[in-house]
């Protein structure tokens, strides 16, 4: 299984970031005991300065959902809903801002009900 998913990595990144020898190079890391051939691969990246941000971004536009899932990029909440006191009948706008993979739903609930943006509260 393993060795699938670091062909799948060292595939998917050949094109963008290596030569030829450069790839040779990351996939005779297989041959050694601890040797991988996506994590010569990432270093390799990391030295050109391509960040994890800018991998998950390219990813992400390829639709790749495989690999990204292999990064488990994590779940972030950048922004909270802060906490509003409102009179009865007076309407509120809430609002939360989250980064991570898969692409994130939100859910409001009151008193363990759903609501959504129709629901009179």
């Amino acid at each position: 299984m393993y060795v699938q998913k670091d062909f799948l990595l060292l595939l998917l990144f050949v094109v963008i970031f290596c030569s030829s020898l450069e790839l040779e190079h990351c996939s005779l890391q297989v041959l050694s005991p601890e040797g991988s051939p996506s994590w010569s691969l990432l270093q390799l990246m990391g030295e050109r300065g391509c960040t994890v941000s800018e991998l998950t971004e390219l990813l992400q536009s390829l639709q790749h959902t495989e690999v990204l899932q292999l990064l488990n990029p994590i779940i972030k909440i950048v922004v909270e809903p802060e906490s509003q006191a409102v009179f009865s009948g007076q309407m509120v706008k809430l609002s939360c801002w989250a980064t991570g993979y898969p692409l994130l739903y939100y859910q409001w609930f009151k008193e363990k009900k759903m609501v959504n943006k129709y629901t009179k509260i």
